[in-house]
């Protein structure tokens, strides 16, 4: 799947929404060293029989501040806009990943990549997050 870069969202060729909103390019090489984390497949996309797709989450190493989102998958535009919200207050990912989210939701997805940095989250109950 391709998405186009920087701002913006649009359907991809296998018909998923895509939706990116990072940094710009000359903001993220003045930033640290970059690490990013996927979300495992999430428990709505599993309920609704379609797994395709992913969310990335980008961050500052050190800082653990979040510095872009990706996703990709047929809810894209409706998972974004907790994204940007999280970027917009500065957030890190251990804040985001404290945060409550729905359950089964797709944006609970984003809850979920930012666990990842810290724990293996297919190792949780369904409702353990």
């Amino acid at each position: 799947m391709q998405c186009n870069a920087g701002r913006g969202s649009r359907k991809g060729e296998s018909g998923a929404a895509c939706a990116r909103f990072t940094w710009t390019e000359a903001q993220k090489l003045s930033q640290s060293p970059l690490s990013a984390g996927a979300a495992v497949p999430l428990p709505r996309a599993l309920a609704n029989f379609d797994t395709r797709g992913f969310i990335k989450l980008v961050t500052e190493v050190g800082s653990g501040r979040l510095i872009g989102v990706q996703a990709v998958a047929p809810d894209a535009g409706e998972i974004i806009q907790s994204a940007v919200l999280a970027l917009h207050a500065r957030m890190t990912v251990a804040q985001l990943a404290d945060q409550l989210f729905p359950y089964l939701t797709m944006v609970e997805g984003v809850k979920l990549c930012a666990q990842t940095f810290f724990k293996d989250v297919q190792q949780l109950s369904c409702c353990a997050g």
